[in-house]
């Protein structure tokens, strides 16, 4: 188990009690998993948009539960 583990470093305290942080890499072999989640391009997002939409709901009916499902 001692081969996984490499390049350990102390990192100093929390400033809060008697703990340090260890920085360390886990030298391990593997395949690179692909995942199918894609990142939300928000350099286009219309956020004036989303807030006069969110604006225009009646927050104190869903608070209440009110609010009939489609």
């Amino acid at each position: 188990m001692e081969e996984w583990v490499g390049n350990e470093r102390i990192r100093g305290s929390l400033h809060c009690n008697d703990h340090e942080m260890v920085k360390f890499r886990i030298l391990r072999e593997g395949n690179e998993a692909k995942s199918r989640i894609t990142a939300l391009g928000l350099e286009r997002a219309d956020f004036a948009l989303c807030r006069d939409l969110l604006g225009g709901i009646s927050w104190d009916v869903v608070d209440r539960g009110e609010v009939q499902g489609r």
